[in-house]
């Protein structure tokens, strides 16, 4: 069965499942799974990031056209956010939707980090801590990828065989990622029956019905 459709169809039952339930004794059941499901995806997603970056870069580092590319995709996603932008802010000056009412729920606090913090979690005491932490700031590591990929392109002697140690590595976790993938329309069924009962818990789900 092609990917999408398992996909789409694992989306189609998540809903089916959770409107056939009641939420309030749901939730709790489809919370844990998803915290597990995530797990499990943010498992392969560190080691993944890690080997390709340091693969990608000693492949094509210094060839003009990898480096046009990068500039290439980083002046795509500024025009875009642009546009989006714009179109959000055309759509809400043409349509004048009413103000939303206020909706009043305790929420815990969420702190911005300083810079200064932010360069502390990129350059640890210890180099090897990059590896031993959560995984919730990936920053951390794909700077680690940055500084050996760019330092194995000084190594002239051994170079090939640490090339061929990344590539094999990076196409291991490909494989193990390719077989998640095939396993997500369970993950999929369980993530949108977990959204879709967590809207029938709201409440006032009616204001913004409007807007739909």
């Amino acid at each position: 069965m092609n990917k999408l459709l398992r996909l789409l169809l694992g989306i189609g039952v998540g809903i089916g499942i959770a409107v056939l339930l009641p939420p309030e004794n749901a939730v709790g059941v489809f919370d844990s799974i998803r915290q597990v499901i995530i797990h499990i995806g943010r498992y392969i997603l560190f080691p993944l990031l890690f080997f390709k970056i340091v693969a990608s870069i000693v492949e094509h580092t210094g060839q003009l056209s990898y480096m046009r590319l990068h500039f290439y995709l980083l002046a795509l996603s500024v025009v875009v956010t642009a546009i989006l932008v714009a179109l959000g802010s055309v759509i809400i000056l043409l349509l004048s939707p009413p103000r939303i009412p206020l909706i009043y729920q305790a929420v815990s606090a969420f702190t911005i980090p300083t810079f200064t913090e932010i360069l502390k979690e990129v350059f640890p005491t210890n180099f090897f801590l990059v590896f031993s932490r959560s995984g919730d700031f990936l920053l951390p590591m794909i700077v680690a990828a940055l500084i050996i990929g760019y330092a194995m392109r000084k190594v002239t002697k051994q170079n090939d065989q640490l090339t061929g140690i990344f590539n094999t590595l990076s196409e291991i976790f490909n494989k193990i990622t390719e077989i998640l993938i095939g396993l997500l329309a369970f993950g999929t069924i369980v993530l949108s029956a977990y959204f879709t009962v967590n809207i029938r818990l709201v409440n006032d789900i009616s204001i913004f019905l409007q807007f739909i």
